[in-house]
């Protein structure tokens, strides 16, 4: 089994695959990501390689976020946003929820390869698409429903949620950026539903995670200050 050894191997496969080892769909297509985490390492005997501590537990953070990737890739989100106002001393309010989110059960989900490079585990994960979701798909990639990027960032002391909340502040950004050059005041509310348009490029950087995010958008409503 190489460096990951019996145990990890069988933790993956139960974690995505306890049901069914399906084969792939025909017809269907595929969304294919490679995640990773960092990892910490004990101190080797002499002559021994080091060795990654809690493999299981890195292991289950990437599938959590690649879970949380695939169904914002297939699904969406139900956003809100709030805008920063100083002056009508208004905070910032954004949410963003999965319109769906797929279990980790589901047969469609399959990990294709894992590795070590330095201090991080990579896990290559696969979704096979079933066709109502290939034809959802095909709705939000007509020409109705614009793209949008944003950089999103996020601290490594928001502990082990942070990559993924870097991706969220990157959709933030990515409706900020779209809507600021075709709305002139700053609106009060924004409703929309969002699609990630593809996975998102995460990298470190400068004591935190930056995430690139692309996204099609289906802003549903603008709600803007009312002057008396």
């Amino acid at each position: 089994m190489g460096r990951f050894g019996t145990p990890l191997f069988v933790f993956l496969l139960l974690i995505l695959l306890p049901l069914n080892l399906a084969a792939l769909t025909p017809g269907s297509d595929v969304i294919v990501l490679t995640l990773w985490t960092e990892i910490s390492r004990t101190v080797p005997d002499v002559g021994e390689d080091p060795v990654p501590r809690d493999l299981e537990g890195f292991s289950k953070k990437v599938l959590i976020d690649a879970v949380w990737i695939i169904s914002g890739m297939i699904y969406g989100f139900d956003v809100r946003y709030v805008p920063l106002d100083r002056e009508r001393k208004i905070e910032e309010v954004f949410t963003i929820d999965p319109v769906y989110t797929i279990p980790f059960g589901d047969p469609a989900l399959r990990i294709t390869g894992s590795r070590f490079e330095q201090d991080r585990f990579f896990v290559e994960v696969r979704y096979d698409l079933a066709d109502y979701q290939l034809r959802r798909l095909s709705l939000w990639n007509s020409n109705i429903y614009p793209e949008a990027e944003g950089l999103g960032t996020a601290s490594f002391f928001e502990g082990e949620d942070a990559r993924i909340e870097s991706v969220k502040n990157g959709v933030k950004m990515a409706l900020r950026n779209y809507l600021r050059l075709r709305i002139r005041n700053k609106p009060r509310e924004i409703t929309a539903k969002v699609l990630l348009d593809q996975s998102p490029y995460i990298v470190i950087d400068a004591g935190g995670y930056k995430a690139k995010t692309r996204v099609k958008l289906n802003v549903e409503k603008v709600i803007p200050y009312t002057i008396y």
